[in-house]
């Protein structure tokens, strides 16, 4: 938009005010960031891990067709129960869960949804293994993750940065009392 429009289709870009455009008689070079459309989180949803057993695979919903079965995607790189997800317009992640072991974890896994029949890549981790009956809230900055089990309930929440996701999670919060069974929502403002 604004003085110059690229349809995105072709190699050609147009103005409609050429009477004031003045480029020359010579070649000439223009420079443009072009904003792609959002993809991933906007038209999908993802189910990943769970129980029985400590489940790899990962689902996918599609919102403009959500009737048939979903589609399988993925896996998750470590099957993992108990776990709760966040994330933002590009990358879905899930954070800490039980594995097989059984053993409380702190691996933080990301799917990118612009490839996401590949293995879920590591990040993360969490400060604390964490496992049970999380919250999760996101905003497109941050992912949190609340209450729990560590060795007894908690009230710990622990923030991962999206664009840091190898760095380990910093505490945050706590919550005002020692939760676990808990459910999340929230906007980009605040996280409930």
């Amino acid at each position: 938009g604004g003085s110059f429009t690229f349809n995105g289709t072709s190699d050609y870009v147009s103005s409609d005010d050429k009477a004031n455009l003045q480029l020359g008689s010579g070649n000439f070079t223009l420079a443009a960031w072009i904003k792609p459309a959002v993809s991933g989180s906007s038209n999908y949803g993802y189910m990943g891990g769970g129980y029985p057993g400590e489940s790899s695979i990962v689902n996918r919903i599609d919102y403009s067709n959500d009737t048939p079965t979903a589609t399988v995607k993925g896996p998750l790189a470590a099957g993992r129960k108990y776990l709760p997800a966040t994330g933002n317009t590009s990358y879905g992640y899930w954070m800490g869960g039980k594995d097989s072991s059984p053993a409380n974890t702190s691996t933080v896994q990301r799917l990118d949804y612009s490839s996401d029949t590949t293995v879920v890549s590591g990040k993360g981790p969490l400060a604390a293994a964490v496992y049970r009956n999380m919250a999760a809230v996101t905003n497109n900055t941050y992912g949190y993750t609340a209450g729990g089990t560590i060795s007894g309930q908690t009230s710990r929440v622990q923030r991962i940065e999206y664009a840091n996701d190898t760095a380990t999670a910093v505490d945050k919060g706590p919550l005002t009392a020692i939760n676990y069974l808990l459910s999340g929502t929230g906007n980009q403002s605040y996280g409930y």
